[in-house]
């Protein structure tokens, strides 16, 4: 079990490390962002939580605000 969770572990840190080299720090740290999203849908799936009007919205607003924060500018200033 020791072996199989630091492996685990060594992998996960040199894939993030990738991702950070692929696709930049400010757009890897969005990803944090979308925990709660990724914790809601496996609450439902594996789970059976109820999903309510309260964690649709929650969650429209996480995913509208990382989108405002990656869309390109048209201008400077």
């Amino acid at each position: 079990m020791l072996y199989i969770g630091v492996c685990a572990s060594v992998i996960a840190f040199f894939l993030w490390n990738r991702a950070i080299a692929a696709i930049g720090p400010s757009r890897a740290g969005l990803v944090y962002y979308l925990v709660p999203l990724f914790s809601g849908v496996a609450a439902y799936v594996f789970l059976g939580e109820p999903v309510e009007l309260v964690h649709v919205a929650s969650m429209a607003l996480s995913v509208l605000g990382i989108v405002t924060a990656n869309r390109e500018r048209k201008g400077k200033g």
